[in-house]
């Protein structure tokens, strides 16, 4: 299911008839689910 999300997300990121601030987003995103690292550590209680 991620491989598809993710050619999903990226197919919306170049779409040129969305918004560019939505295909901002969408890039942001993609570079979320495919990195790692956690922007926001699991051990900072309530929103980690």
């Amino acid at each position: 299911m991620l491989p598809d999300l993710l050619r999903l997300l990226e197919h919306l990121a170049v779409d040129p008839a969305l918004p560019r601030g939505v295909r901002i987003r969408r890039w942001l995103l993609l570079a979320y689910l495919i990195t790692p690292i956690d922007l926001v550590p699991d051990f900072i209680p309530i929103i980690g």
